[in-house]
C-alpha cells in the first residue's frame, strides 16, 4: 500500500542534528517538542495572497469577520501581500524523504518576498523557532536588496513564536513588529554541538586511527572526544553567528528604533520573552490582535499609495 504523507512533524534534537543544514543554528530551544507541519510542495511565491479591503464588510478567513479578507492575488488596491514564515528553517527548502514533505529555507523565504516586493508592502506572518546559521545572512541580504529597490514596507505579525535565526530575518526586513497577547519573541544567540561517539565504538570494539595533516584536521571528528583545540574551534564558530546576529537586530530599523545594544542583547541570556515584556525589551513596537494588525498594515499602504501619486 501507498504510504501516507504527514502533515505534519515534531521537532527532535535528532531531527535538529539531522537537518541543521550547518554545525551553528540561531535556534529556539523552547520549540522542541512543538509540532510543525509540512507543505506538499517547494514553500515559493505561489504561497503569497494578497490582502485587501472589500466594501460591505465581506467576511474573509479571519474568524472576527474583520472589513477584510484575504485570498488569492486579485487588483483591489491599495493592498499588501502577505507572506508567511512557518516552522524550523533550512539552508534550502528541503525535501528529505519521498513520503514526508517540503520544510522551509532561506532560499523559498528569499524568493517568497522579492516576488512580494514586486507586487507591495509585506505583511510577514511568522510562526517559527529559527534554524540553520548557513545560508541566513545570504537569505535576508537578497531579500533586503528587493525591498530597498522596490521601496517596500513590510509589517511583521508574530503568530505566535519568533524564535531566533527568525527574530533575525523579521527584525532586519521588519519596518514594525507586532505580537499578540500570548505569542514570543527571542532566543538572540547562536549554539553548536559536538556528540562523541567514542564511548560506544569503545564498547562495540571498534577503534578509530586517524591520518590527518595538520593533526587539527580531525579536531572536531566524533570519533574521538572533543579535545581543546575542537573545543575552542567550536566557540569561536558559534560566537562569530552570535556576534552577527546581534549586530544585524541593533542596526535593523526596529532595533534602531528601541535603542538596542549587543551587550543589552547579551544580558537577556537567550531569553524567549512574551507579550508585552518583548516589547518592554525592545524586541516589538506592540502588543495587537492580527486583525488590527492587518488593518494597520493595510492603512500604512494606502497612505504610501496616495503619497506616490501626490508626487507623481
Amino acid at each position: 500500500m501507498p504510504q501516507t504523507r504527514p502533515r505534519s512533524y515534531e521537532l527532535t534534537p535528532s531531527l535538529v542534528a539531522a537537518y541543521a543544514g550547518g554545525p551553528v543554528v540561531c535556534l529556539s530551544p523552547v520549540a522542541v517538542g512543538r509540532r510543525y507541519r509540512l507543505r506538499a510542495a517547494r514553500p515559493g511565491a505561489e504561497s503569497n495572497r494578497q490582502v485587501y479591503r472589500r466594501p460591505g464588510g465581506l467576511r474573509g478567513d479571519l474568524p472576527s469577520g474583520a472589513n477584510h479578507t484575504i485570498g488569492p492575488v486579485a487588483p483591489a488596491p491599495p493592498g499588501l501581500i502577505r507572506v508567511d514564515i512557518s516552522g524550523p528553517l533550512e539552508q534550502r527548502a528541503g525535501y528529505h524523504d519521498e513520503c514526508g514533505g517540503w520544510s522551509d529555507g532561506y532560499d523559498a523565504i528569499a524568493d517568497r518576498l522579492c516576488a512580494a516586493f514586486e507586487v507591495a508592502d509585506v505583511l510577514l506572518v511568522v510562526d517559527s523557532p529559527g534554524g540553520a546559521c548557513a545560508g541566513l545572512q545570504q537569505g535576508v541580504a537578497r531579500a533586503l536588496a528587493a525591498k530597498v529597490a522596490k521601496g517596500r514596507r513590510v509589517t511583521v505579525w508574530a503568530d505566535e513564536l519568533i524564535g531566533s535565526a527568525a527574530v533575525w530575518v523579521s527584525m532586519v526586513l521588519g519596518d514594525e513588529l507586532f505580537i499578540p497577547v500570548a505569542g514570543q519573541i527571542g532566543s538572540i544567540g547562536a549554539r553548536g554541538a559536538h556528540a562523541s561517539i567514542a564511548g560506544a565504538l569503545e564498547k562495540e570494539g571498534v577503534a578509530f586511527t586517524y591520518f590527518a595533516d595538520p593533526p587539527e584536521k580531525v579536531a572536531l571528528a566524533p570519533e574521538r572526544p572533543l579535545d581543546e583545540v575542537g573545543l575552542a574551534r567550536g566557540m569561536r564558530d558559534v560566537k562569530i553567528a552570535a556576534d552577527a546576529f546581534r549586530a544585524a537586530v541593533c542596526a535593523s530599523p526596529i532595533g534602531v528604533r528601541h535603542g538596542l545594544t549587543p551587550e543589552g542583547l547579551y544580558a537577556l541570556g537567550a531569553d524567549v520573552l512574551t507579550g508585552q515584556a518583548a516589547v518592554d525589551a525592545g524586541l516589538a513596537d506592540g502588543v495587537a490582535t492580527f486583525e488590527e494588525v492587518v488593518e494597520y498594515a493595510l492603512k500604512q499602504a494606502g497612505r504610501e499609495e496616495a503619497a506616490l501619486r501626490e508626487t507623481g
